[in-house]
C-alpha cells in the first residue's frame, strides 16, 4: 500500500471511529435529513450507517459511514459556495465561480481515483477513495469560506 493510500485509510479509521465513540450524535438532525435527501435515502438509514460502532467494525460498514460523512462535507461545501456567490456583484462573476466549482469537483474525483488506482478492486478501495474526497472537500470548504468571509476590496 502506498503512503497516500495508507494515510487515507488510517485517517478514515481514526475519523470515523472517533465520531462513533462520542456520546453525542456525530451530526445534527438537520444535517442527517440533508444527507438523506442528498443520498436519496431516509434519515433512519443515515442514522443506521453512522450509528453505534458501524464506522469502525468492518470495511463495508465503514464505507457506508464514510459516504455519509462525505455527503455531509459536500453539503457544508455547498453552503459556503452559496455564501460566496451572494457576495459576488453580478451574474457573470457568479457563473465564473460556478464553473470553477464544477472544475474543482471533477479535479477532486479524478485526483482521488488516480491516487487510489493501485487499490482498485480491493475491498478497502471505496473507503480510501471516499476518505480522499472527504479530506479534499473539507479543504475546499475552508477556501470557499474564505471567499465568503472576505471583506477586502476585490473580493
Amino acid at each position: 500500500m502506498n503512503v497516500p493510500a495508507m494515510k487515507y485509510l488510517l485517517l478514515s479509521i481514526a475519523l470515523f471511529a472517533g465520531a462513533a465513540a462520542r456520546a453525542e450524535p456525530p451530526m445534527s438532525e438537520s444535517m442527517i435529513r440533508a444527507v438523506a435527501t442528498k443520498m436519496g435515502t431516509t434519515p433512519a438509514e443515515v442514522r443506521r450507517r453512522i450509528g453505534a460502532d458501524r464506522c469502525e467494525r468492518v470495511v463495508d460498514e465503514m464505507i457506508g459511514c464514510s459516504t455519509v460523512y462525505l455527503r455531509a462535507n459536500e453539503i457544508r461545501m455547498e453552503e459556503q459556495l452559496a455564501r460566496a456567490q451572494q457576495r459576488l456583484p453580478d451574474a457573470k462573476e457568479r457563473e465564473k465561480l460556478d464553473r470553477a466549482q464544477q472544475a474543482w469537483i471533477a479535479f477532486r474525483d479524478a485526483s482521488c481515483a488516480y491516487q487510489e488506482r493501485a487499490h482498485a478492486g480491493r475491498t478497502a478501495y471505496p473507503l480510501m477513495e471516499t476518505a480522499c474526497q472527504s479530506l479534499m472537500t473539507e479543504e475546499r470548504t475552508r477556501t470557499l469560506r474564505g471567499y465568503a468571509d472576505c471583506r477586502s476590496q476585490g473580493c
